[in-house]
């Protein structure tokens, strides 16, 4: 789903392709109505980068199963996604390790900024393996997150000017 959550075995993914599909239908809706509004880049640019966030997991979803030899696999008799070792190579188009919609998106970049065992001695939690940011995640959820993160920062400049463009509107 994102940030190395899985979500609901095969149905799950076909309903996230699904989904991603109506969402960017949406969001190009909105653009065309932005843009005929004259909407601050306070909200366009931010927006857009969400968009290619979606954009690049939805393609990667639907296609990558299709152009490499390797890749994770969900596996209905375990209901489970299951894993893999080593890099995968690209192949002929459709000749990958799996069909359409039924690849995963890669999630290839993973930050650990602890990664420390407890020593053994230490009261309670002795002996434990802690890890913060643990979620691995990729390009494209990395987008989305930093176009959100614009909009929530921006926000007060994007509402104050939203209300000077309606007033002037309304003159």
């Amino acid at each position: 789903m994102a940030y190395g959550f899985h979500f609901g075995g095969i149905i799950g993914k076909y309903f996230l392709v699904i989904l991603r599909i109506f969402l960017i239908g949406g969001m190009v809706y909105m653009f065309r109505k932005w843009l005929k509004e004259g909407a601050s880049n306070y909200l366009l640019i931010p927006m857009a980068v969400i968009f290619a966030g979606a954009i690049g997991n939805l393609i990667d979803g639907m296609f990558y199963g299709m152009i490499f030899d390797s890749g994770t696999i969900y596996d209905p008799s375990i209901d489970r996604w299951l894993g893999y070792g080593g890099t995968s190579k690209l192949v002929p188009f459709g000749q990958g390790y799996s069909t359409f919609m039924k690849g995963c998106v890669v999630d290839m970049l993973h930050f650990p900024l602890v990664d420390w065992y407890v020593p053994d001695s230490w009261p309670l939690i002795g002996g434990k393996h802690l890890e913060f940011f643990k979620y691995i995640f990729n390009v494209a959820d990395s987008a989305i997150t930093v176009g959100a993160a614009f909009l929530l920062i921006f926000r007060k400049r994007l509402f104050q000017m939203d209300l000077n463009f309606k007033r002037s509107i309304f003159r």
